[in-house]
């Protein structure tokens, strides 16, 4: 077997690819060449190939345990960030139909070493781009960026501990980055519209509560977060319903009422 190809497949198996997935890249071209990692992606994109995306990203995790390893970086920490291949290229395969991996703007970070999944949360090296006086955060002082995986649902208490973790995490493995603030910017920070929709024990709230919302931007991010990425404001009438929450929200939203997306920074409760 190609040595690109057997390597894409050890690294599918560590991070649980199903069998099927398997199938497929061992069935890629056998006479691949690996493209050398490029943070902009420039060949892999003016290829259009997102199998060949996949199998080098795939190879490309080589790169991310070789970094882990100088750092000593848990394993299961290199394998929890590496996971966004997968979730990315299954979220993909759900949508369109088809194998490979698209999304290679995002996961070059899980591979240069900027951004680190802590548990149930992701944490992304980063500058603040908004302030707050009251808060004492500046335009571009450096930050810890949250991000929210998908493919698991949201329990407020598995948030609560990455953000413990995370506090311990940083402050073993890079004591050089010198950060203030954790900062988040989502749908689920729209404190105008989904307290609204939403039951007070929802964890979604609980974890809004856990910032101050420092500003909103009208934007309609929710829907391909609720609904399905290929959803979108101009197909409002193929949004399917399945729980309370979704119904609401398409109401809401087909009654012409905006949504946001909240961009806020930690309680000291949490840091």
């Amino acid at each position: 077997m190609n040595s690109v190809i057997e390597n894409a497949v050890n690294w599918a198996s560590k991070l649980g690819f199903d069998e099927q997935w398997i199938k497929k890249i061992q069935a890629y071209d056998p006479c691949v060449e690996l493209v050398p990692f490029d943070e902009k992606n420039k060949v892999l994109f003016a290829k259009k190939d997102l199998m060949l995306n996949l199998i080098c990203y795939l190879n490309y995790c080589d790169i991310a345990e070789a970094y882990y390893t100088k750092k000593n970086i848990p394993q299961h920490i290199l394998i929890d960030t590496l996971l966004d291949i997968k979730i990315w290229a299954y979220r993909h395969k759900e949508i369109f139909g088809e194998y490979g991996l698209k999304e290679i703007n995002w996961t070059q970070n899980n591979i240069k070493g900027v951004l680190f999944r802590v548990g149930r949360l992701q944490y992304k090296f980063g500058k603040a781009y908004y302030w707050s006086r009251k808060h004492k955060l500046r335009i571009g002082e450096p930050i810890l960026e949250i991000h929210i995986p998908r493919g698991e649902r949201l329990v407020f208490s598995e948030c609560e501990f990455s953000f413990s973790y995370a506090k311990e995490f940083f402050a073993n493995y890079f004591p050089e980055y010198k950060y203030n603030h954790y900062t988040c910017g989502s749908w689920m920070l729209d404190d105008k519209t989904l307290p609204n929709l939403l039951s007070a024990d929802s964890n979604i709230l609980a974890f809004q509560d856990a910032f101050h919302v420092l500003l909103r931007v009208r934007k309609y991010d929710c829907i391909r977060f609720v609904f399905g990425e290929h959803k979108n404001s101009k197909n409002l009438d193929d949004l399917v319903t399945k729980t309370s929450f979704q119904a609401s929200l398409k109401e809401h939203i087909c009654s012409g009422k905006p949504c946001y997306v909240g961009y806020g920074i930690l309680k000291d409760d949490y840091k």
